[in-house]
């Protein structure tokens, strides 16, 4: 079952229920939200070829650039997930185990533009749009423009 959209006729889960049965095995049920960024320079113009890199405790998820309307490609990023739990089935009658996982590091990096970083739990659908600020040189401020 994947349920796309909230609110469109698909139906809510609000409990998951799993009977005993012989040879009933390895099945995981994942909620999932999309993760869209749109990064831009101090003016507001977008940036192309912005490295985004997204992991989750140490373990690279995507690695992309921005398009030339600053757009990364739409990632899908698990917040919880179910699956069938032989091992503690004494301890819990659905036989279900249930794990959330930790917050995704986001990382966003263009050669002359400051790095930035952040830490985002996919507990809800994000579209964000990041601000770069340019590189400090001499004569600059701190969003890259030029001193008066």
């Amino acid at each position: 079952m994947a349920i796309t959209h909230k609110g469109t006729g698909t139906p809510k889960i609000s409990q998951l229920f799993h009977n005993s049965m012989v040879g009933c095995g390895s099945w995981r049920c994942y909620e999932k939200y999309s993760l869209n960024l749109n990064i831009v320079d101090a003016s507001n113009q977008p940036i192309e070829n912005v490295n985004i890199k997204i992991s989750l405790d140490g373990t690279l998820i995507y690695s992309g650039v921005t398009d030339s309307s600053g757009d990364s490609v739409s990632q899908n990023l698990t917040n919880r997930e179910w699956f069938f739990d032989p091992i503690n089935f004494n301890q819990n009658r659905y036989k279900t185990g249930e794990l959330t996982h930790n917050d995704y590091d986001v990382t966003i990096s263009k050669s002359g533009y400051e790095t930035t970083s952040l830490k985002l739990t996919m507990n809800t659908k994000r579209t964000m749009q990041i601000k770069l600020r340019n590189s400090i040189s001499p004569g600059r401020d701190d969003m890259g423009n030029e001193f008066k």
